[in-house]
């Protein structure tokens, strides 16, 4: 039997398409790296969908007690039916005498990739899928969100009970802002209603194969005023004397590049290569934006031991990367 039979069989049974405006059984298969998607569920009990993407359709869990983990604790995840691809934008309501009557809508969403040994498949895609396909048929699987709320790694682990979901100790976080609405439509899913607008997977989750690296990027400049302001839909940072540079990671090479298109990798030593290396995978892991909003404590432990480089007068030097 293929998977596109098998979930047909599986779905069919459970849900009358006329009556519900859920997506159909459809194996679709993409480009891109693999994505997931949390469903917040309103039905006879208040859940949580966990929907990993992987060999063209959503392998799901349904979560009773959310996603909000802090490192050590332990939720229970029950593993449900493969879900199709286009199921991951659905939000909206599922009518009553329905499978899973009530309301639905997307909590978060994102990339992932296993990241056991520290090894990430963000760009890999095919040896990623291999790579989550053993981890489950073993019962324990490392990943990481890059998510718009999740963010850092966590681990699915299949007990004699069933599976547990666990967050790992990584001092990464989610992300507080507005965590009872979709990030696809606004709408919390006490608000949400049958005409909920429905985006396409195309405009929800990278698609198209990998572009090359940028070989340069222009960096935003400041402008000139002829006083100073305060308006609520501007902001405004202090300038920092130094070095303005971008940084390029590709494939766990590091280019630094000035303003003006200097080379800095080769100027500046090797703990500086390092440092910006650790920076540039905190963004990839969604660091980046815990380091701006609480630094100094969690963008030090992002370079945890990346301090000090030798400049050419061979005196030991502080040297702070600043990320933006």
């Amino acid at each position: 039997m293929d998977a596109a039979t098998a979930l047909t069989l599986i779905l069919t049974p459970k849900r009358d398409f006329t009556a519900t405006p859920e997506p159909a059984a459809n194996l679709k298969i993409r480009a891109g790296p693999l994505f997931f998607v949390i469903h917040e569920h309103a039905a006879r009990n208040l859940h949580y969908d966990l929907r990993l993407e992987l060999d063209g359709v959503l392998k799901s869990w349904a979560v009773p007690h959310g996603l909000l983990i802090k490192p050590g604790e332990k939720h229970l995840a029950v593993q449900t039916e493969d879900h199709p691809i286009d199921y991951a934008s659905f939000e909206g309501v599922i009518p009553p005498k329905q499978y899973g009557a009530g309301k639905v809508i997307v909590w978060d969403c994102g990339v992932y990739s296993p990241d056991t040994g520290g090894a990430y498949s963000f760009h890999d895609r095919e040896t990623g899928q291999a790579r989550v396909r053993d981890a489950l048929e073993e019962g324990k699987l490392s990943f990481t969100f890059a998510g718009t709320k999740l963010k850092g790694s966590y681990a699915l682990i299949r007990t004699v009970k069933g599976w547990l979901l666990i967050k790992h100790s990584d001092g990464i976080g989610p992300v507080d802002i507005e965590l009872e609405r979709s990030p696809l439509s606004g709408e919390t899913v006490t608000a949400v209603t049958a005409s909920v607008p429905r985006l396409q997977l195309t405009q929800m989750m990278p698609s198209e194969p990998q572009e090359p690296t940028p070989t340069k990027i222009a960096v935003m400049a400041a402008q000139t005023a002829e006083q100073a302001f305060s308006h609520p839909e501007w902001l405004f940072e202090p300038k920092l004397d130094g070095y303005r540079m971008t940084a390029y990671l590709n494939n766990g090479n590091v280019k630094l590049l000035s303003r003006g298109g200097i080379d800095y990798t080769k100027i500046l030593p090797e703990y500086s290569e390092r440092a910006c290396q650790a920076a540039c995978s905190a963004v990839r892991t969604g660091w980046g934006d815990n380091c701006i909003r609480e630094w100094p404590s969690i963008f030090f432990s992002a370079l945890q031991g990346i301090t000090k480089f030798v400049l050419k007068d061979d005196k030991a030097h502080s040297c702070v990367f600043l990320l933006f």
